[in-house]
C-alpha cells in the first residue's frame, strides 16, 4: 500500500510538473503578444519587465518545489525497497532454519522408529482412563481425532509406528478400535506379538469396545503380515475371530487401500 502511494505521488508530481511547463509556455506567448502590442511605449515596456522577472522568480521557486517533492518521493521510495528487500531476507533466513528443523525432526524420527521396541506395562498405559462413554455420543471428527492421535502416540513405544482408528456404532452402544502398525524390523514381530497380548488383555477392561481391529504392514514392502480381529462374545471376552482363507485372500486384495489410510493418518500425526 505504502509502494502505491509513493507511485502515486511521483504521477502526480509529473503531471504538476507538465501542467507548469505549458503553462509557462502559454504566459510566455501571452507575453509576447503583449510586447509587440505596447509598441514603443516605454513605460509599459519597463512594467511588462518587471512583470517577467516576478514571473521567472515564481516559477523558479515552483520548479525548485516540485524537484524537491519528487527527490523526497523517490528517496522514500527507494528506502521502502530497502525495507522490503530486508524482510523478504529475514523470512527467508527464517524459512532457511524452519527447514532445518523440519530436517533435524525427521531424522529423530526416523531413530525413534528404528529404536528397539518395550515391553507393553503390565498396568497398561491408560487406555481406561479415556472417556470411551463420550466417544458413543455424536461428537465431530476433529474432536475423535484427538483420541485416535493419542492412542497411536501412546502405543508407538511398544509397537511401532502406530496409527488407531475409532469407529462408534451408535445405534448398538458399542465401539470399534483398528491400530494399524508398520514394522520395520521382521526381528521385532515376536516382541511385538507379545505386546499385543498384553494390550488385549487392557482392551478387555473397556466395557464400551465390542471389537478390536490389529492390522500389521511390513514398511519396506508395503504388504500386510497379518491381520486379526477380536470380537467381545456373549460372556463378555476377546475372542479371535477365526478366517477362511477366502477372507484371507480377500484382506490381501484390499491391502493397498488399507495402507493408503494409515499413511494419511501417520502423516497427520508426524505433522502434529
Amino acid at each position: 500500500m505504502k509502494k502505491l502511494y509513493i507511485y502515486l505521488s511521483v504521477i502526480l508530481v509529473s503531471i504538476a510538473l507538465l501542467i507548469l511547463i505549458s503553462w509557462r509556455i502559454f504566459k510566455e506567448r501571452q507575453l509576447k503578444k503583449t510586447e509587440l502590442a505596447i509598441g514603443n511605449d516605454l513605460l509599459l515596456k519597463k512594467k511588462l519587465i518587471v512583470f517577467k522577472q516576478i514571473q521567472q522568480s515564481v516559477n523558479i521557486w515552483i520548479i525548485l518545489g516540485v524537484t524537491a517533492t519528487m527527490l523526497l518521493s523517490l528517496i522514500t521510495l527507494g528506502t521502502l525497497q530497502m525495507k522490503e528487500k530486508k524482510y523478504v531476507e529475514n523470512v527467508s533466513g527464517e524459512l532457511t532454519k524452519l527447514e532445518k528443523q523440519v530436517d533435524e525432526l525427521s531424522k529423530a524420527q526416523e531413530k525413534f522408529l528404528e529404536l528397539s521396541i518395550y515391553s507393553y506395562p503390565e498396568e497398561g498405559i491408560g487406555l481406561s482412563e479415556i472417556d470411551w462413554k463420550d466417544l458413543l455420543a455424536q461428537i465431530t471428527p476433529e474432536e475423535r481425532f484427538v483420541y485416535e492421535e493419542k492412542i497411536g502416540r501412546d502405543l508407538t513405544p511398544y509397537f511401532g509406528r502406530t496409527v488407531s482408528i475409532i469407529t462408534n456404532n451408535v445405534p448398538l452402544q458399542y465401539l470399534i478400535l483398528s491400530i494399524y502398525i508398520e514394522v520395520n524390523n521382521q526381528q521385532d514381530l515376536p516382541k511385538i506379538q507379545e505386546n499385543i497380548e498384553v494390550y488385549l488383555s487392557e482392551v478387555q477392561d473397556i466395557s464400551f469396545l465390542n471389537q478390536a481391529n490389529i492390522q500389521i504392514f511390513d514398511s519396506d514392502t508395503e504388504t500386510m503380515i497379518s491381520d486379526e480381529v477380536f470380537l467381545r462374545t456373549n460372556s463378555g471376552e476377546l475372542e479371535l475371530l477365526e478366517k477362511g482363507d477366502d477372507s484371507v485372500e480377500q484382506e490381501n486384495e484390499n491391502k493397498t487401500e488399507v495402507k493408503e489410510k494409515v499413511e494419511q493418518k501417520g502423516e497427520v500425526i508426524t505433522n502434529g
